[in-house]
């Protein structure tokens, strides 16, 4: 193993799918910091597909190296059955890991996404790197354990997280240096697993904050509750549409916005009749749904940190969520929306009623929400990575212009 070289960071970004870390990307390329991205993502969005591009990332081609085949055999099984199919994804992940463990150039730092990153992190360790794992929701065993325990609450038969999985991230943390958590309640479940303080990072993640706008003209009177996100479990979906229909008033209305699980479907059946459900929306159309709302409803079971709930708030909604879903983080409980315990649709549907009730209440949270979603805008990512290598050991004092 060589030894370590700290100085000005040099970072190798890896990770199979998108989610945050083409953000994190980015802005460690504008601060001049950014080795390599390593993905399976990029041309397939980029290149092949320009259209679809709905994030504002400008990555220099120089800094990337791609490689598609994980990803389409990640994905392909989805796309013709309809269903995840763990094999796929198992080969999926070690076919990623290994390709990008001979990706790392000459950086000094690799952060790498959590479930396709322990032979990069061996690879890295060889060669004097340190390393931070990212991970985008709690402890694997901690998700584990509540999942099985939410499935059996609703009659929903099977494991929730596959073996190999579970003993793929225990590894990648006892071998990573640091591992990121996405939110406090996130960071908590790795606590009470025995993980070190000192080797976690947590802050919540960034959004584009869009300009301030008003609300939309609506056809209905009624209040409108919108949910965004995967339709299963896991989001706690079945709690947030009993809190509706326990209202009688007829007054409100429940907007779903995105895919159904398939092992779902028969328990959303189950609510026909109480909730309006608009199928996948692309990001760019999802302003839309957000102006036409009256509230954001987000009453997961399990999650590291929903970016959902910023968006809603950027939009001037109040939220009514979870801790689980990192709203904590966020959502100050009576200032911006209410934070209500897991598996509570009594709790949820009387702060619905409150917000129902009081037009003007609604308008002082969603303006609260507006003010405390700007407080996370994208733009502040970069000096809160800078923060997170300072305590690593990097230097990040920027040359003078």
């Amino acid at each position: 193993m060589r030894p370590v070289k700290l100085g000005t960071p040099s970072v190798v970004v890896s990770t199979l799918g998108k989610f945050k870390l083409f953000q994190w990307a980015q802005a460690l390329a504008d601060r001049g910091w950014l080795e390599m991205l390593v993905t399976d993502y990029h041309r397939l969005k980029y290149g092949w597909l320009p259209s679809l591009r709905q994030d504002g990332e400008e990555l220099p081609e120089d800094r990337i190296r791609c490689f598609l085949l994980p990803g389409l055999i990640g994905r392909a099984p989805q796309r013709i059955s309809g269903h995840r199919v763990l094999f796929a994804e198992r080969c999926a992940s070690g076919l990623f890991d290994r390709w990008a463990a001979g990706q790392l150039g000459e950086g000094n730092l690799l952060v790498a996404r959590s479930g396709a990153a322990l032979h990069t992190i061996r690879s890295a360790h060889e060669r004097g790197m340190k390393t931070v794992l990212y991970r985008g929701s709690t402890h694997i065993l901690h998700q584990k354990q509540i999942l099985e325990e939410e499935r059996d609450r609703v009659g929903l038969p099977g494991a929730s997280v596959a073996p190999w999985a579970v003993d793929r991230e225990l590894n990648e943390y006892a071998e990573s240096d640091h591992v990121y958590a996405n939110s406090r309640f996130s960071m908590s479940t790795y606590l009470e697993r025995g993980l070190p303080r000192d080797k976690l990072i947590c802050f919540p993640p960034r959004i584009v904050v869009p300009p301030a706008i008003g609300r939309l003209n609506r056809k209905h009177r009624r209040l409108t509750v919108l949910f965004a996100g995967s339709i299963g479990v896991r989001k706690g979906v079945h709690d947030g549409i009993e809190a509706v229909r326990s209202i009688r008033s007829g007054q409100v209305r429940m907007v779903l916005a995105g895919p159904v699980e398939p092992e779902f479907r028969p328990l959303l059946r189950k609510y026909s009749g109480c909730y309006e459900h608009v199928g996948i929306v692309p990001p760019g159309e999802m302003g839309r749904l957000y102006r036409e709302a009256d509230v954001y409803l987000f009453p997961s079971i399990e999650e590291g940190f929903s970016s959902t709930l910023l968006e809603a708030m950027a939009f001037g909604l109040p939220v009514v969520a979870t801790p689980n879903s990192g709203a904590e983080d966020v959502v100050r409980s009576g200032r911006e929306g209410f934070v209500v315990p897991i598996r509570r649709p009594d709790i949820l549907a009387d702060r619905i009623e409150t917000l129902l009730a009081s037009p003007p209440l609604r308008g002082r949270m969603g303006r609260r929400a507006r003010e405390r979603a700007t407080e996370f805008g994208l733009a502040t990512l970069g000096s809160a990575l800078a923060a997170v290598l300072g305590r690593i050991g990097f230097s990040t004092r920027l040359p003078p212009h």
